[in-house]
């Protein structure tokens, strides 16, 4: 959080920051509240299972967008 705070006060445009211990509810707050074209970065010691999590976040996603472009 230090790093973050000295981010402000130096005028870095961040507006929001939130500490989430537990890897696999870091990763979806981190990923669901990206924008498009955002870049999400995580550190993690449970590589796998953040992983596993990404891979359903990713297919939710597919799945979701497949339904845009179908026919009527």
């Amino acid at each position: 959080m230090r790093g973050a705070k000295e981010a402000q006060s130096e005028g870095c445009r961040l507006e929001q920051y939130d500490v989430v211990l537990d890897e696999i509810e870091a990763t979806n707050v981190a990923v669901e509240s990206a924008n498009p074209g955002d870049l999400v970065v995580v550190c993690v010691d449970r590589a796998r299972a953040v992983w596993d999590e990404l891979q359903v976040l990713g297919n939710r996603a597919q799945a979701g967008a497949a339904d845009e472009f179908d026919d009527p």
